[in-house]
C-alpha cells in the first residue's frame, strides 16, 4: 500500500504522522509526508519519504504565526488565522499533492484541511483524516466546542438541540473558512470548503486514548479511536548526562511550553523569576518561544530540545501549554500536570485533565504568580499522584499507530471493492 500522509503546523501536529508513517513502514507499506521542509530531517530519520510543501518557512517564521494564533478569541477565528497563513502557497500545495496523489493508494491529512479530500476524490483515491481531539466527533451526545453549547436545555429537549447546534456550527465554520480561502480555490477548480465538521472525511482517525477519552454517548461509524501516536526526536548523550545529574536526589517540576510562542517573553520571564522561591528547583525547556532566564541560577535548569519520555517521568509534576501531544506523553508518565492553556484546543485538554483528576489549570494571565502554590498542592496530593499512575499504566498497554495502521489497510481494501463494485454494475 502506497501512503500519502499530509499535515501542517507546529511539532504537535506533524509528530503524530510521523508515528504513523513510521508504523506502516513497519507493516510493509511505502509512505511518503508531504509537509514543510524544517520537518525534513525528522521525517526522513523515520524512514519516510518526504515531499516538499510550502511555506518554506524557519523557525523564526512559525514562531511568528504561532504568536498571531493568540489573538484569537475564539475556535472559528483560529481556523480563519491558520488559512489566512495558507493563501499564499494554495496553488502550489495542490499542484504538488494533485501531482503525488496520483501514485498512491490512499490520502491522510490532518482534521484542519479536509478540502484535499476534493483533491483525492478528483483521481478516485480514499481519503482519510487524524484529529487530536474528541470533541471533533458529531454526535446527539456532545455539542460542538464553542459557547453557545453551554446553554442549559431540559433534558428532553437536549438531543434536538445538539443536533441542530452540529448543523448550525457546520455552517458557520463553512461560511467562515470560504470567507478566507473560499475564492482561491474556486479559482483553481476546487469546490468550497463543505460539511467540515459533520463530514470531514469517511474515515476519521482519533488520536487519543480509547480507554479514557471514547464517549458514552453513541458517535459515527466513520471516527474510530486509534489510540494515542506518538513520536518524539531522540535525546543528546550529554542532554542525558545533564538529566542524570539534575534529577539525581529525586523528583523536581518541569516546565515547558513546546512550540507555543507569546509576546511580552521577557516580561514573562521576568515575572516568573521573581515568583518562583529561591530554594525550590525546576527544570525549564526552553521551547519555540526561548523560555530562558537572562542570567542564570542555581535552582533554574534549562534544557533545549530533548525526547519528553526522557524527562516527564522523572517529575514531580508537568507544567506546560496543554498541547495534545504534551498533555498525552504527561500522561504516559503517570505524573500530575498543570496546564497552562493559551491557544486552540488547549484550553479543551486542561478541562480534560482536570475532569480525569490527573492535574490542574491556571489561567495564563496570572500563572507566574501562582504556580508556585499551585505546585506545592499538586504535589503533595497523594489521590492525584495514585490517579496519574493508574492512568500512565493503562496506557503502556496502548498501540495506537498499530490500530491506526490496521484500520487504514481495512479502509483502503473495503474502497478497493466498491470501486470494484461499481465497475461491475
Amino acid at each position: 500500500m502506497k501512503v500519502l500522509l499530509t499535515s501542517h503546523g507546529s511539532t504537535g501536529d506533524i509528530y503524530p504522522f510521523i508515528a504513523l508513517g513510521a508504523q506502516l513502514v513497519q507493516d510493509g507499506h511505502t509512505v511518503s509526508f508531504a509537509t514543510a521542509p524544517l520537518f525534513e530531517p525528522e521525517i526522513t530519520a523515520a524512514g519516510l519519504r518526504f515531499v516538499y510543501l510550502p511555506p518554506d518557512w524557519g523557525q523564526s517564521q512559525f514562531n511568528e504565526a504561532m504568536l498571531k494564533l493568540t489573538k484569537a478569541r475564539t475556535t472559528i477565528e483560529t481556523l480563519q488565522i491558520i488559512y489566512r497563513h495558507t493563501l499564499p502557497f494554495v496553488d502550489d500545495v495542490v499542484q504538488i499533492l494533485e501531482r503525488e496523489i496520483l501514485d498512491t493508494d490512499v490520502v491522510v491529512s490532518s482534521y484542519l484541511f479536509p478540502h484535499y479530500r476534493i483533491i483525492a476524490e478528483k483521481f478516485q483515491k480514499p481519503f482519510a483524516i487524524v484529529t487530536f481531539c474528541h470533541n471533533v466527533i458529531p454526535s446527539d451526545g456532545a455539542p460542538p466546542p464553542h459557547p453557545l453549547s453551554k446553554i442549559p436545555f431540559p433534558k428532553f429537549l437536549r438531543k434536538y438541540w445538539v443536533r441542530a447546534n452540529w448543523k448550525v456550527s457546520n455552517k458557520v465554520v463553512d461560511n467562515a473558512i470560504n470567507r478566507v480561502i473560499g475564492k482561491r480555490l474556486k479559482k483553481i477548480g476546487i469546490p468550497q470548503v463543505k460539511d467540515f465538521l459533520i463530514q470531514p472525511a469517511d474515515l476519521s482517525l482519533v488520536s487519543v486514548s480509547k480507554s479514557l477519552f471514547e464517549p458514552e454517548y453513541p458517535y459515527s461509524s466513520k471516527f474510530k479511536f486509534a489510540g494515542y501516536m506518538r513520536w518524539q526526536s531522540e535525546t543528546k548523550p550529554e542532554t542525558l548526562e545533564y538529566l542524570e545529574a539534575i534529577f539525581e536526589k529525586g523528583p523536581i517540576p518541569v516546565l515547558t511550553f513546546g512550540s507555543v510562542t507569546f509576546k511580552n517573553k521577557n516580561t514573562v520571564v521576568d515575572r516568573f523569576l521573581k515568583n518562583w522561591p529561591s530554594d525550590k528547583h525546576i527544570v525549564v525547556q526552553k521551547g519555540w518561544v526561548g523560555f530562558t532566564p537572562p542570567e542564570p541560577r542555581e535552582n533554574i535548569h534549562v534544557i533545549g530540545s530533548l525526547k519528553h519520555d526522557d524527562l516527564f517521568p522523572k517529575a514531580s509534576v508537568v507544567i506546560h501549554h496543554g498541547g495534545a501531544g504534551t498533555t498525552s506523553t504527561a500522561l504516559h508518565a503517570g505524573v500530575p500536570q498543570i496546564i497552562i492553556p493559551h491557544i486552540a484546543d488547549q484550553p479543551f485538554w486542561a478541562n480534560e485533565v482536570v475532569r480525569l483528576q490527573a492535574g490542574r489549570k491556571l489561567n495564563r494571565r496570572f500563572w507566574p504568580e501562582k504556580i508556585s502554590d499551585l505546585v506545592e498542592e499538586v504535589t503533595s496530593d497523594e489521590e492525584m499522584k495514585a490517579r496519574c499512575k493508574e492512568i500512565g499504566d493503562d496506557l503502556k498497554t496502548e498501540n495506537g499507530p498499530s490500530n491506526a495502521s490496521s484500520l487504514l489497510s481495512e479502509f483502503v481494501e473495503n474502497h478497493r471493492i466498491q470501486l470494484e463494485l461499481q465497475a461491475r454494475s
